[in-house]
């Protein structure tokens, strides 16, 4: 392909409607009042697991249906390697079958011919995601309707630089995803060894034998039996709570953008979009591993796995003392963010203030064990923060190279083939 089969200014490639080279379907829903078209053996995805999936790939649903649901409705089961397009609420979210499924009226599925890389045209729609939203319709809710993928083009090379271009960016990806299952794996290990010494009290004793099962004493305490030698205590005895900083925001340019904040939107995705140019006290700097808590709507405890940003008002940051690990904090703060959530009525939100954490009440091991814990565990948690961070580095390379290589500015070499 020459220079001169370029269509636009802005890309190298031949561009083309979406619809004319895809298949795009519209998923269906069984009728709710049968019983039996509900919880069989098909995963049934709506825009909302759409939406909440990690990752390129989507396997787990909420709901399944059965095969006389399908049947006996609009709805289809598509094949593993579909690209789906979230059409409504959320709209223009997307992900790929990672095994066959069904999905709902508010998402299309997209299936290509041996002419077209379906992992190409995934990236492909990725890169036009603003494009696509702009050809959405309604006045109320953005709707996204077959309308929209006539009209919107993407650039389609030959497929074997489509297959070249997939690679690229689907080897980053892949590493992401790897690094996210084995930091799965990593945070099981860690919370089953926490629940076998601080839940189950088996931590070693002096003989290395496990505590309770080999006849260790305990006694009565206010959250019931524990190790004798054990305390019962404020979150102060394990660590400093820092409340954030109300801090002035905004969506800077690149040159002036300043530091990012730490909203309580942040903390799920740990993309912060918000930057500050106030100059603020070093104390309210959030860096990669340290433990995060929202005060407001929704408690979870997090940990930091950005790059280092602000601490906004609302947030509280958690600093282990002396012989504490981040670990330990980590799970001990579980249970009382869990009460708090379980505590929610209706759609009244709760505010949780320094009076709320004051009450909390946590076990107080001694400092031998604490010191056994951190020195076993350190390990483990330091793996996770820098594999998180890992990700976060090649999910900016896989975003500067997208449009780049989507446009043709960045050409793939092919075998037997010189590319200018």
């Amino acid at each position: 392909m020459n220079a001169n089969s370029r269509e636009t200014d802005d890309s190298f490639f031949k561009l083309v409607s979406v619809s004319e080279i895809c298949k795009i379907s519209l998923g269906g829903t069984p009728k709710t009042d049968i019983k039996d078209f509900w919880g069989g053996p098909v995963k049934w995805a709506t825009a909302k697991d759409i939406v909440n999936n990690q990752g390129r790939y989507i396997t787990s649903t909420e709901r399944t249906i059965s095969l006389s649901g399908v049947d006996n409705s609009n709805a289809k089961i598509f094949p593993k390697g579909t690209i789906v397009v979230t059409s409504r609420g959320t709209v223009g979210v997307i992900s790929i079958l990672g095994i066959p499924m069904s999905f709902n009226q508010t998402c299309y599925g997209l299936s290509t011919d041996d002419k077209v890389n379906s992992l190409f045209l995934y990236y492909a729609l990725r890169n036009s995601i603003e494009k696509m939203l702009s050809l959405s319709y309604g006045t109320v809710f953005q709707t996204i309707t077959i309308k929209t993928f006539q009209e919107l083009k993407i650039p389609l090379p030959t497929i074997e630089e489509q297959q070249a271009i997939a690679k690229i960016l689907s080897d980053l990806d892949e590493k992401m995803e790897l690094n996210n299952q084995m930091n799965k794996t990593l945070e099981d290990i860690a919370q089953a060894i926490f629940k076998r010494w601080f839940i189950d009290f088996e931590f070693p004793n002096e003989n290395g034998e496990p505590y309770k099962s080999s006849g260790g004493e305990m006694v009565e305490s206010e959250l019931g039996m524990i190790p004798k030698g054990w305390e019962i205590g404020q979150i102060y005895s394990l660590a400093d709570v820092l409340y954030g900083a109300p801090l002035s925001s905004g969506l800077f340019n690149t040159s002036e953008r300043g530091i990012p904040i730490i909203r309580i939107r942040d903390l799920e995705k740990q993309n912060p979009n918000t930057y500050t140019t106030e100059k603020v006290d070093k104390k309210y700097l959030v860096r990669p591993g340290e433990i995060l808590v929202g005060m407001d709507g929704e408690f979870r405890v997090y940990i930091w796995r950005h790059f280092e940003a602000l601490l906004n008002q609302r947030i509280c940051k958690f600093i282990p003392k002396n012989d504490v690990s981040n670990v330990f904090l980590f799970f001990s703060l579980q249970e009382p963010m869990n009460f708090f959530e379980r505590s929610k009525v209706g759609t009244t939100v709760i505010h949780l203030g320094k009076t709320d954490i004051d009450q909390m009440r946590f076990f107080l091991p001694p400092e031998k064990i604490m010191s056994e814990f951190k020195n076993a565990l350190d390990v483990i948690f330091n793996k996770i923060v820098l594999s998180s961070l890992e990700s976060k580095n090649l999910s900016k390379i896989r975003d500067l190279l997208l449009p780049k290589l989507m446009t043709g500015k960045i050409r793939v070499p092919l075998e037997g083939q010189n590319v200018e």
